[in-house]
């Protein structure tokens, strides 16, 4: 069986992050070779879904439900769900990947949890936690499935 695959939004601009890095530091060489990389692993996705392994950031959540496949430097972090798979990130595998879902969560974007959507807000109000700590509220409202 081949699934089919969906590259949200945010691993859309991922895309475009990580090309615009690679060409400017290493050419545009480089950056065919690694794309080349990132279209073999997600052939494979399509072939083989459960070959990544679960993401350490993530296994709480849901096992299972996240998966991350390796391809060179870089890791794809993806969600199987019925016959797609999501691709919900795919970035340098020395990131701060713990930094870079709370960057993603603060900017109002969808995950999901359980076979559920939800998209994560900010609130425009904060809250003291003690002296000189301040910390945001985040809303949390179901959304629909990418």
């Amino acid at each position: 069986m081949s699934y089919r695959v969906v590259f949200l939004k945010a691993a859309e601009q991922d895309l475009k992050e990580l090309k615009q890095y690679i060409v400017r530091h290493f050419g545009n060489a480089s950056w065919q070779a690694t794309l080349a990389q990132l279209k073999t692993s997600v052939q494979t996705l399509q072939i083989h879904p459960q070959a990544g392994s679960i993401p350490d950031e993530l296994r709480t959540l849901n096992p299972g439900q996240y998966r991350q496949i390796l391809c060179g430097m870089n890791r794809i972090i993806y969600e199987i769900r019925r016959e797609n798979i999501y691709i919900h990130i795919i970035c340098d595998s020395r990131r701060d990947m713990q930094g870079l879902l709370m960057r993603r969560m603060l900017r109002g974007e969808s995950i999901g949890i359980g076979g559920n959507y939800y998209r994560l807000h900010p609130c425009h109000t904060t809250r003291h936690a003690g002296p000189h700590r301040a910390v945001r509220e985040v809303e949390v409202m179901r959304d629909e499935a990418p």
